[in-house]
Formats: structure tokens, sequence, C-alpha cells
């Protein structure tokens, strides 16, 4: 069995949902090919370079020394080849549509008001300290900052039902609604406006949701944007730090062109207490469980064992390209 150097917040999840896929993707000595990136994940990857670079081109000026910053060298990095036509036309609608509304501009004025130089983070790890022990963490967090009244932001950009053709709801609970779109389309009556569960209030400089927590709305985003936030600095269970997510959502339909009409929602708001304490102290448990060897702990040391040797010839017969019919297999695993 292999051990991992750290948990993230995708390993974590995967953790709690399916023991089985986590022990496959994460420990096991033959692990099937990765599947690859999908059409949707890649536009969410291809906005976030053309938005970092932006962002970064505007409060720092030139790249020089800071190259890793440049549009193209972000979305090399994290867009894989097979999409990377299709993805650099939807990653441009996007961050178009996200500028057009005023949801760039918003952002923008809300960096301008650090007191310090916005970091940027592309991967940090390191170890937090639990009441009951300590994990390594792996996070990637988009943009952190402290603004002059001291209010310490973490912020992140989630793309949502690009590709769908359906209507995808943003969460519940924003400050903001924009519908990203100039013409073709009548804008909603809802159009820059908060949710119905939001009450918007004023804390240290920028308007956030007093009336809900971020782990009552959505626990996953409240899991990753706690570990990205520690692993910044911010100490566990802190009330100072202010989570900001934009939304971007499709509508499921789309202009003359092709490209979809998108709707952009801004979250402000925070994450509870007992929420991250609790939640490190999960994290803490996971990693001792894995540590241990002791994988399945719903059964006996030797049942658990004997399941792991179960899935670790599971993942040899996958990975064995040699087999037309493995190769098959698991071309079919991988969607």
């Amino acid at each position: 069995m292999r051990l991992p150097k750290y948990l993230s917040p995708s390993s974590f999840k995967l953790f709690e949902s399916n023991l089985d896929d986590f022990y496959t993707k994460y420990l096991a000595e033959n692990r099937p090919p990765r599947m690859g990136q999908t059409k949707p994940m890649s536009v969410g990857s291809s906005f976030d370079a053309y938005v970092k670079s932006y962002l970064h081109y505007c409060l720092f000026g030139n790249y020089g020394k800071d190259s890793e910053y440049e549009k193209d060298t972000i979305f090399d990095q994290q867009v894989e080849m097979p999409n990377r036509d299709w993805a650099r036309i939807a990653g441009q609608h996007t961050f178009d549509c996200y500028k057009n509304c005023g949801a760039l501009a918003d952002m923008m004025l809300e960096l301008n008001s650090s007191v310090g130089k916005p970091r940027f983070e592309f991967s940090i790890q390191g170890t937090v300290e639990s009441r009951i022990g300590s994990v390594p963490l792996l996070g990637k967090p988009d943009v952190f900052f402290i603004n002059a009244q001291g209010a310490r932001v973490i912020l992140d950009f989630k793309v949502n039902g690009y590709c769908s053709a359906s209507m995808i709801s943003p969460m519940p609970g924003y400050v903001m609604v924009r519908d990203a779109w100039t013409s073709g389309r009548k804008k909603s009556p809802n159009d820059r406006m908060p949710h119905r569960d939001c009450f918007p209030t004023r804390y240290r400089g920028m308007m956030i949701n007093t009336i809900a927590r971020l782990e009552e709305l959505n626990s996953e985003w409240a899991a990753q944007l706690s570990i990205y936030s520690w692993l910044l600095g911010e100490e566990v269970g802190s009330q100072d730090l202010i989570i900001g997510v934009d939304q971007i959502c499709g509508t499921g339909s789309a202009d003359s062109n092709g490209n979809p009409y998108l709707r952009i929602a801004s979250h402000r708001l925070r994450a509870g207490a007992n929420y991250q304490h609790e939640l490190l102290d999960r994290l803490t448990n996971a990693w001792a469980t894995i540590t241990s060897g002791h994988i399945f702990r719903e059964m006996s040391r030797e049942q658990s064992d004997a399941h792991c040797a179960d899935l670790e010839r599971q993942c040899k017969a996958l990975s064995d390209t040699s087999d037309p019919l493995s190769g098959f297999i698991n071309d079919c695993s991988r969607g």
C-alpha cells in the first residue's frame, strides 16, 4: 500500500464518501490511469487562467520574474491537451461575460482595498495541528488578501453548468447575482439583487451574508476553502475570515453563436468556528486511519487487509495494458 504525502480537499471528500475508490485512487500500488480532464472541468481551468492573469497584471503590472502568472503559462499548466482548442474559446467567453457584467470590476475594487500584496497561489502545502493530532494538507487557493479594515479574505472561482442543457441555479444566499449578457435575451427581475436568504451587512468593509454559514449551504465548498485558509496561515475557527466565491452558472440556453448565457452569483460569508474545528478533527482522524494501515475500520484488521488485497488485484488487472480485455474494461471505467 502506498502512503500519500498529504490530504487535499478532493481526496478527503473521496475518503469520506467512497473508501474503496479512495484506496484505488490514492493508496493502491498499481493505480489505474487517471481519468482525463472533461470539457466542463477544462472550461473552469481555462477561465481560471484568464481571470488570474488579468488580475495579477492589473495589480502588479508587467509579469517579469512573475511570468508564472502569464495567461498561456497558467492555461498550459491547467488545461489538458485534448480540450485546449475548445477550452480556450470557452474560457474567453466566460471571462468576457464575467468582465462585461461588472463582476470583474467589483473584484478589482475588493483587491484594491488590500493593505499588502494579494497572494495568488497555485499550490501550497503544510501541516495543520488539531486538538487531537496533526495532518499534512495540500491546497490550491485562488486569491487571498487582507483589507484595510482587517478582514482576511479568501476568494475562489467556480464554473458550474457551462456545458449543461438545463439551467444551473446558483448556491442560495448570494449577496448579488448578475445576468452576464448584454443583448439577445431579457434580463431577470433578480439581476444585481441579493438572494432571499441573504441579509447583506457591511462587515469590515465588505458586504457579506450574516444569516448563513457556508457549511449550511455547501459543505464541500466550506471544507475546501477552510483548508485553503489554514494553509495560508489563518487560525482554525477564525471569524475574521471572509470567504468569497464568484460562481459562474450556465442557464441552459445559448446565443445565436452557440455561446451559453451565463449568470454570476457573488457569495461573501463565513464558515462557523465549531464547523472548522470539527472539520479539522475529521481530517486528522482520516490521516490517522490512512497511516495506521487499518483502512476499513468497520472490519477487523485481518478483514481490512484482505479487502485491500482484493482491491490491489483489481487495480493491477485494470492497469495491465498488455491485456486487450483489461484495456477495454479500463477504458470503460474511465468513462
